[in-house]
């Protein structure tokens, strides 16, 4: 069955001033989402808040679609 599951993850600056990734954390709704990232990117060098449907029982899982980006976000996210 379809669903639409909402992810955030937070990034740190790294000691050379590289951005590095945070493990992605789940979140139950669209709206818990960005505002946790909006807390993580206050908090971080920067977060990402974005939301995929999925089939997770067929293991299928479509495009995500960015909810928000708060501070700095790697570009090829």
């Amino acid at each position: 069955m379809q669903e639409t599951i909402y992810f955030v993850q937070g990034f740190k600056a790294g000691k050379r001033g590289q951005l590095v990734p945070l493990e992605a954390v789940g979140c139950a709704t669209e709206s818990q989402a960005m505002a946790r990232a909006e807390r993580l990117g206050d908090a971080l060098a920067g977060a990402l808040a974005w939301s995929q449907t999925a089939d997770v029982d067929a293991g299928e899982y479509g495009e995500p679609v960015v909810l928000v980006r708060v501070g700095q976000v790697p570009e090829m996210v």
